[in-house]
């Protein structure tokens, strides 16, 4: 009898580990994905232009529809990324279902988002070119640290503030009332009403797996990959 009881709990361990392993192995798999997204997003906020090309209008003849899905990968990954930690967190698991992004995220912190990203992409850059995901969660460097050899665009490390950091150079100010003055056309047009709308229906989609295969309790795991990869708070400065 104790003989069959041991054997029982020995198997239910079992599959416990191999489902522990399977979703750690899952999640993985995600990061690394995602990642390279990610990395795509960051390199164009850290071009000339920045993210314009974020809601630029994909309905030409000229685009190729590896462009546009280029499009819409850079723009989940900023939603991702970016834009969950511009509202309470509860908010935005609630509404990226059932609203579009343009309804719950207004245009000053779309445009914050944007402006945080491109100022940090210079630091985000050299970070990844140095990192994996396999020392993300190992990597020594601390936010403080980070401040102290920062070379962020629109921001001064030298001097007091949060980390180190003084404030927004009259560049980053210019370059942040330009973004608020072009995303309001920008979310009008065909192409960013297609975005939003892919998005929110994969919200949904993920949403609903998520649920089910957590036994209704929905996990963070938009969070979590943005954590994985981004090392420090960039919107420190604001």
């Amino acid at each position: 009898m104790n003989y069959e009881l041991e054997s029982i709990t020995g198997e239910n361990n079992a599959e416990k580990i191999n489902k522990e392993r399977a979703a750690k192995k899952k999640y993985k798999d995600k990061l690394l994905a995602n990642r390279t997204h990610l990395i795509n997003l960051i390199t164009h906020a850290n071009s000339k232009d920045g993210l314009t090309m974020l809601r630029k209008d994909a309905n030409t003849e000229n685009t190729t529809q590896e462009e546009k899905q280029r499009q819409v990968d850079m723009f989940e990954s900023f939603c991702n990324n970016c834009l969950v930690f511009m509202i309470k967190k509860r908010d935005w698991k609630q509404r990226r279902n059932s609203d579009l992004i343009s309804k719950f995220i207004t245009i000053p912190d779309e445009a914050m988002g944007v402006l945080a990203l491109e100022n940090m992409a210079p630091d985000l850059i050299e970070y990844i070119n140095t990192t994996s995901i396999e020392d993300d969660g190992e990597n020594e460097e601390t936010p403080g640290d980070v401040k102290k050899t920062s070379k962020a665009k629109y921001t001064s490390s030298k001097g007091g503030g949060s980390f180190g950091v003084r404030g927004w150079h009259s560049s980053g100010i210019k370059r942040y009332n330009e973004l608020c003055a072009n995303l309001k056309p920008l979310r009008e047009t065909e192409t960013s009403k297609a975005l939003e709308n892919g998005l929110k229906k994969k919200y949904r989609s993920e949403h609903s797996l998520n649920i089910h295969q957590t036994d209704g309790e929905e996990s963070d795991c938009y969070e979590s990959e943005a954590m994985a990869v981004i090392p420090y708070d960039m919107f420190a400065a604001v």
